[in-house]
């Protein structure tokens, strides 16, 4: 139940979203990736994701497992804490090792996101998933193309469903 109920609010804010932005996916396929065209409107889906996150867990807070809202509204910024200061710390280390942006800011901003919904537990669960994908196709892309900058987001994205389907089992085999 608790998975329906995570994917229904996570498809619900994405929606929620774009209908009051306006944007159809056209718009957004046309936006200039490589420049920061569409970044402000990307930062209100992840931000607006963030508040409608914490908001639904304090309205439902069987989405954190919890049966009062202040608990609820508690787990839920702890997941935006750990999703995003995960993300963010594991950014500013690459940062100081590669003398380069290494996590951009939108990543940290979703897993803030994913965190509201799913709580900490599984964002952390998340963020160890992610990595996996990411060098498999990384490592595809540097010897294919040549380049060794990819999004994270669909990544992050992709384990985000694996911790939700699968996450207490994985958590539960781990300890």
């Amino acid at each position: 139940f608790r998975v329906c109920v995570v994917v229904f609010f996570m498809f619900f804010c994405l929606v929620f979203v774009f209908f009051f932005k306006q944007k159809t996916a056209y718009e957004i396929k046309e936006c200039d990736w490589s420049s920061d065209v569409c970044s402000s409107d990307l930062d209100e889906i992840d931000l607006s994701g963030i508040v409608l996150g914490l908001v639904l867990c304090t309205m439902f807070p069987q989405l954190q497992d919890s049966v009062s809202a202040k608990l609820g509204l508690f787990r839920s910024f702890l997941g935006v804490l750990a999703g995003g200061g995960s993300i963010y710390l594991t950014g500013l280390i690459g940062d100081f090792i590669f003398k380069k942006e290494s996590m951009g800011g939108g990543d940290v901003k979703l897993m803030g996101m994913i965190g509201a919904f799913i709580g900490w537990k599984l964002a952390i669960l998340t963020f160890f998933i992610a990595p996996f994908f990411g060098a498999v196709i990384g490592i595809i892309l540097k010897i294919r193309k040549g380049t060794s900058l990819i999004p994270y987001g669909p990544f992050l994205s992709l384990a985000t469903l694996i911790s939700i389907i699968w996450g207490e089992r994985i958590i539960n085999w781990l300890l």
